[in-house]
């Protein structure tokens, strides 16, 4: 039996770490003075607690490695002849048990940006899913769950928008009022948006002052204007943090920004917009941060319009898939292998669809329960995994009481963000009242009207053209310092062309393409540059390339 903590304290028998900066749970921090002494009595205290985190526990001849109940804290295990472990690294696990790439995964990332299920980009090295344990012992390694767990929203009894939006409230007024007595140097990221704004104006007037509130991007930029309006207004500390600087790195030192990025991600997520979002949070101190993170769910996020119930098919979740996911993050077509792309697209389309079947849902309701335990669990949870061992991250809106409160309205209900365009008036009327950014006020989802109808429908007819002219040209909109790491990046391979030869010989990229773009006679979308980086970051620690899918 080996345990590596990679520079934690040692855990004795018996005793518990958490694997993450901290937790909170029924109101209050969590460490390990308020667990219980049984497994039981401990997984009870975990059960209320906030993602993202993991605990790891020193057993008898072995180790327990527990995920909160939304999966967000990531950990990974897998098995081969030799040996069974569990990991808070997949790269590092797949490393360890001579595992390469998994080419279903690289095929849905090749389209989504992140993964799906339990996959990694690493063969048989599997994600722990949502509120589970992964045990060690002389007996390999198993996965443990409780027997009560609910995994979807099959069973949550309905709630009415005059009960939810009261309840919700209530929730979220004592949740961060109790945080910020416990916390007053905690920092509310604010954007533009409105579940940001719902999480301040859930802090009570008489606690605003002096709070202190975080935005990225440039003050010229509506979003930060937005956000800087309120902050001005009622006393707050607003600090604006720039990805500016990134215009003055070398190719070589954004190139190596971004492979650090792709470890830290595990390789499954955008590691252009990581590195970005890294360099700007080095210019300031870090301390407990108050996300935003989880308001998607609540207002139906993938809902455009009314939701009336439709069932679902595979031809409901390929025109999903491509309407709503695919012009996110997808690597441009000509970059990758024809088969390998037709391959993708097929495979990927199957397992979105297998995910929306096992809800037992129709379409609306399923898709909502997808963006939480895949979206959100996958996409955002990789990020929050990086980030949550180097400071204390809270996500009121992903607690298991307010998921409860969101599942239990109708998607007519939460679709046009009718449900928290609600819950913000009832917390703050005169912050509903103000514009947010490129959309109407939050108080013209509560109270539609005539001229809320025709707003929304300005806004929906927005996205629709936005997302038109993503699918028809194959150009998604590059994260937040993208596009500048992105032109850094292929500057270094023009210099350097023998970094990409594990992209070359893994099977899934075009040599000719590659050739091309090392030759600058085209260029690369970010999001093309992103999987190149991944894949090339994968294989250079020494993994062997997957199969080949023909």
């Amino acid at each position: 039996m080996e345990l590596t903590t990679w520079g934690l304290r040692p855990v004795p028998d018996g005793g518990s770490v958490l694997l993450s900066c901290g937790a909170r749970a029924a109101d209050r921090d969590v460490d390990e003075t308020v667990l219980g002494a049984s497994w039981a009595e401990t997984r009870h205290v975990l059960r209320a607690a906030l993602p993202p985190f993991a605990l790891l526990t020193r057993l008898d001849g072995g180790v327990r490695v527990s995920t909160d109940e939304l999966g967000l804290r990531h950990v990974y295990y897998g098995r081969n002849d030799r040996l069974s472990l569990a990991s808070t690294s997949a790269g590092a696990a797949a490393a360890r048990l001579g595992r390469g790439l998994d080419e279903h995964a690289v095929a849905v990332q090749s389209l989504l940006g992140w993964q799906l299920g339990d996959r990694t980009l690493f063969r048989e090295v599997l994600k722990l899913p949502a509120g589970a344990s992964a045990v060690v012992d002389g007996d390999g390694v198993r996965v443990e769950r409780d027997a009560d767990a609910d995994a979807d929203g099959s069973r949550h009894p309905s709630m009415s928008l005059a009960e939810a939006v009261p309840a919700a409230a209530h929730l979220l007024r004592t949740s961060l009022s109790r945080y910020l007595d416990d916390h007053p140097d905690a920092v509310l990221q604010l954007t533009g948006g409105l579940d940001s704004r719902i999480l301040l104006s859930a802090v009570p007037p008489s606690r605003r002052r002096g709070l202190r509130t975080l935005t990225l991007g440039e003050p010229t930029e509506v979003d930060v204007q937005i956000a800087s309006r309120p902050s001005r207004e009622q006393g707050m500390s607003h600090e604006v943090i720039s990805v500016r600087g990134l215009q003055d790195l070398s190719p070589h030192e954004a190139y190596e920004s971004c492979v650090r990025a792709a470890r830290r991600v595990e390789c499954m997520a955008d590691p252009l917009a990581f590195a970005a979002v890294s360099f700007a949070e080095a210019q300031i101190g870090q301390g407990p941060r108050l996300a935003g993170l989880g308001g998607e769910f609540a207002r139906g996020f993938y809902h455009l319009g009314r939701a009336p119930r439709v069932p679902v098919s595979r031809a409901a979740a390929a025109g999903l898939a491509s309407w709503r996911m695919f012009p996110n993050e997808a690597a441009e077509p000509g970059a990758l292998d024809p088969d390998f792309r037709r391959w993708s697209r097929a495979v990927t389309v199957d397992d979105i669809f297998g995910h929306l079947r096992e809800t037992g849902l129709d379409l609306f309701a399923a898709t909502d329960e997808f963006y939480l335990a895949q979206r959100v669990q996958r996409w955002a949870g990789v990020t929050a995994t990086a980030v949550c061992i180097s400071r204390p991250v809270v996500t009121p809106m992903l607690d298991a009481r307010f998921i409860s409160i969101a599942r239990a309205l109708r998607p007519a209900d939460k679709s046009s963000a009718r449900f928290l365009g609600l819950l913000q008036v009832e917390l703050d009327e005169e912050l509903a009242a103000v514009p947010m950014d490129g959309r109407p006020a939050p108080v013209t989802y509560a109270r539609p009207g005539v001229r809320g109808t025709v707003a929304g429908a300005r806004t929906s007819a927005t996205k629709l053209v936005r997302k038109a002219r993503q699918r028809l040209t194959g150009s998604p909109r590059p994260p937040v310092g993208g596009a500048v790491l992105a032109a850094k990046v292929v500057e270094h391979w023009w210099a350097h062309p023998d970094a990409l030869a594990p992209a070359r010989r893994c099977g899934f990229v075009r040599e000719e393409w590659l050739d091309r773009l090392v030759s600058r006679e085209l260029e690369a979308a970010p999001s093309t540059v992103a999987l190149l980086v991944n894949l090339v970051t994968a294989l250079d620690d020494g993994l062997p390339a997957g199969p080949d899918h023909r």
